[in-house]
């Protein structure tokens, strides 16, 4: 990975990628929280 972050001029590409990452984000949420209350049902 680089610290220069890209600049993108398509609209429809940036949006694209805003929506991909928030489903990555929303799938590790829900992995975290099934872990968490698999951890919280052993006794």
């Amino acid at each position: 990975m680089t610290d220069k972050k890209e600049k993108i001029e398509d609209e429809s590409v940036d949006a694209q990628i805003k929506k991909q990452a928030q489903k990555v984000i929303l799938k590790g949420n829900l992995v975290a929280l099934g872990i968490m209350i698999i951890i919280m049902l052993i006794p």
